[in-house]
């Protein structure tokens, strides 16, 4: 990787090289999903969650590990790719694993509008952002509850 464009990760092992690789391609598809066909569409794919098992402090760190090189690979796009484009990818990374991970939607006022952010927990821990970043949403969807403010349940969705 001596050619990589990111300096911290020029010394990463193959397999973390792989996994920058992974998220930068799966990080461009899911943006085209979403634009193109919708959010729930992309929840369809997500396995249901195992459960309510706590998260032990091996899955949170390879859930914090997965949220930085998801977040590496967004640097390196010539478009912006967003939070939810993020958090979608990480939640679907998550649960694919077998953590019982939460997408999370929330809300805040900016100025005369709406501001909006996407982030993942597992089991009430922020593992996509600093919990600084997310304090000021209040959240209107948790992937989790099986339903969407304003909107048929998920669960009618995904059938």
């Amino acid at each position: 990787m001596a050619n990589c464009p990111y300096p911290r990760h020029r010394s990463s092992s193959s397999k973390a090289g792989l996994l920058l690789v992974r998220a930068y391609v799966q990080l461009g598809i899911t943006a085209v999903e979403l634009r193109l066909l919708g959010f729930r569409h992309f929840l369809r794919r997500v396995p249901a969650s195992s459960g309510d098992q706590q998260p032990t402090p091996v899955s949170l760190q390879r859930a914090r590990h997965y949220a930085r090189w998801i977040e590496t690979a967004s640097r390196g796009y010539p478009w912006g790719v967003h939070c939810l484009e993020r958090s979608t990818l990480l939640h679907l990374w998550l649960r694919r694993d077998g953590m019982p991970s939460e997408l999370r939607i929330g809300v805040r006022r900016q100025g005369r509008g709406v501001a909006a952010h996407a982030w993942v927990e597992l089991a009430g821990t922020i593992v996509s952002d600093p919990p600084a970043a997310v304090a000021p949403f209040t959240p209107l969807f948790a992937e989790h509850d099986d339903s969407y403010v304003g909107i048929e349940p998920l669960s009618a969705a995904r059938e």
